[in-house]
């Protein structure tokens, strides 16, 4: 069967040239030729669900493909033994036999057939009757292991040099160099210091364009994808005494390239941010970031941050939101402490401010910040900013400022395609240990059209019911369970008083210790919860909801900082938060 391993590569590469890493890994990375003659061909797969999508979806391409690599036409056969056992040798009598594809898929009797596979690490030997068929199954085109494509760390996926051989993922370092080579050159011979970083300026032997496909990677024993979930292990450099560096939480460290999923919607941002944390300041300055809110911007500035120190732990890098840049700078002037304020924005190798647009319509800040970009920029300093917006589009911006924005590189993020939202769905539920069957990640995949978050909570409900239960996930449970993330997202701007009121009741606090000064553990978390509720379902700005319950700003920004930390660590806390949020909105 080694000729049908050679035919299947050569196939894939072609796929490879149509089809993205992301669309590749789903649907294709499992499949295996088993039957081929001059009029039909034969592929087989473990999952029914994957049979109908090639059939339906890709049967047209990947005819061709065969069409492109043989020299005749073929007609396409997806079989899967998900729930049926295939006897291979019955499939190619009827092949070469010109037998009408529609009987392929009967289910083979046992009195005709026992099925026998003992797999090693080169072969499977499948028995038929007496004879034994030999075929590299595990050698197939199998980019990674199925279940594990979206979390396995940057490794080679096909040893062999043949050249029909398709290209293994490349790593962060070859994307990032794939991106530059196909951009303006980068004139560094050595941009960084061997002692300080295992970075080589060797280029990649990759030979894809790299906007062609995309590739993840990440480390099985994390158990975070970068969307937010508590990890249990770091995947950073273990050389670096993080300890040291209290501007960064135990979260926001795991935020890393080598855990961002990459697909079509996001990879051009992702490429560009790798660029900017091994080149700063040398082709995209000032770099600005833009898309809805919960997909993929604040991990990829905590992913620059987390590389730049791991690699260069000798820049100065300040990062923070453009909400508390604008308090900060408030405090400040009314301190008489605007001289340090300055020193630690102006002195730094690297900004990250997260939601710009928030100094807009607020001139003393648009002012400052204004004298920090250019002081910055003049030193060759990178500067690196989010938005839920472009420039042209943030009103009450001053043009100077919209002006140096669209100096440097501006990309967009959008939310995850169908199969991005799949890619996700799959690394999630392998990160926190949950079964689900191809089925129910293609639905969750068709149903779930928002952003990460709403994606990263689905998953985490299934978990926590099966941990309630012990009660297996089925696709019909499924759709119990998440009935109501399926109606939609929750709406905005509700009313304070709805909030409090459910919060007081829900916690069997009164809203005079809600707003009081009382610290007891159950009055605490009932606070903290009422002031997170309060940022997500309102448009109230940190002092607005501090004036609401009698606190400052950085008070307000504290609590929300500790409801969210709690639910990225647990996930009866995120459950009992979002639930308190639908029932919330569902008030009328």
């Amino acid at each position: 069967m080694q000729a049908y391993d050679n035919i299947w590569k050569s196939v894939y590469a072609l796929l490879a040239e149509q089809y993205s890493q992301t669309i590749l890994q789903l649907w294709f990375s499992n499949l295996e030729l088993i039957a081929l003659n001059d009029h039909c061909v034969v592929l087989l797969t473990n999952s029914d669900i994957i049979a109908e999508i090639i059939s339906s979806r890709f049967s047209s391409v990947v005819e061709q493909a065969f069409e492109t690599t043989m020299g005749f036409e073929v007609q396409l056969v997806v079989l899967s033994n998900e729930h049926k056992d295939i006897n291979r040798e019955e499939i190619q009598q009827k092949c070469n036999q010109n037998i009408p594809i529609a009987s392929f898929s009967i289910e083979n009797s046992e009195n005709q057939q026992q099925v026998r596979r003992t797999e090693s690490d080169d072969v499977t030997n499948t028995t038929v009757g007496n004879d034994i068929i030999h075929s590299t199954a595990t050698q197939q085109v199998r980019i990674e292991n199925p279940s594990d494509v979206f979390t396995q760390p940057n490794k080679t996926t096909t040893e062999s040099t043949d050249t029909n051989s398709v290209s293994a993922q490349p790593t962060a370092d070859q994307t990032n160099a794939a991106f530059l080579s196909q951009n303006q050159p980068i004139q560094q011979t050595q941009p960084f210091d061997s002692a300080a970083s295992s970075f080589s300026t060797d280029r990649p032997t990759t030979s894809f364009p790299l906007f062609e496909r995309e590739h993840t990677a990440g480390n099985p024993t994390i158990s975070t994808n970068g969307f937010g979930e508590s990890p249990k292990k770091a995947v950073l450099s273990s050389e670096i005494d993080w300890s040291k560096d209290e501007s960064l939480s135990f979260v926001e460290r795991e935020y890393t390239f080598e855990n961002f999923i990459v697909g079509n919607s996001n990879k051009f941002a992702y490429s560009a941010c790798l660029a900017v944390a091994d080149y700063p300041a040398t082709n995209y300055n000032p770099l600005f970031l833009y898309g809805p809110s919960g997909i993929g911007k604040t991990h990829l500035l905590y992913a620059i941050r987390n590389r730049v120190r791991e690699r260069k732990p000798q820049m100065s890098i300040v990062y923070v939101k453009g909400e508390e840049f604008a308090n900060q700078l408030i405090n400040a002037m009314h301190e008489e402490t605007t001289e340090e304020f300055r020193n630690k924005y102006r002195k730094a190798d690297i900004l990250l401010i997260d939601d710009i647009h928030f100094i807009a319509g607020k001139p003393s800040t648009q002012e400052e910040f204004f004298n920090t970009f250019n002081a910055l920029f003049e030193e060759q300093k990178q500067l690196i900013f989010t938005s839920d917006r472009p420039p042209k589009d943030i009103k009450t911006l001053e043009d100077r400022l919209r002006t140096r924005f669209e100096w440097g590189l501006i990309a967009d993020i959008q939310p995850p395609d169908y199969e991005l939202r799949i890619a996700i769905l799959k690394s999630k539920a392998k990160i926190i240990h949950i079964d689900l069957s191809m089925d129910i990640l293609v639905f969750l995949g068709d149903k779930l059209k928002g952003n990460i978050r709403q994606i990263e909570g689905a998953i985490k409900r299934l978990r926590a019911y099966q941990d309630l239960t012990n009660e297996e996930i089925t696709l019909e449970n499924t759709k119990e369970i998440l009935s109501d993330v399926m109606s939609g997202p929750l709406p905005e701007n509700v009313k304070i008083e709805k909030i409090l009121s459910a919060v007081t009741k829900k916690y069997g606090v009164s809203l005079e210790e809600l707003k009081g000064k009382k610290r007891s553990r159950e009055i605490a978390l009932a606070r903290h919860i009422a002031i997170y509720i309060v940022r997500q379902m309102t448009e109230k700005s940190y002092p607005e909801i501090g004036k609401i319950f009698n606190r400052d700003h950085t008070t307000v920004l504290s609590s929300i900082e500790v409801i969210d930390k709690r639910m990225k660590e647990d996930v009866m806390v995120e459950s009992e938060v979002n639930d308190l949020m639908r029932e919330i909105a569902s008030i009328s």
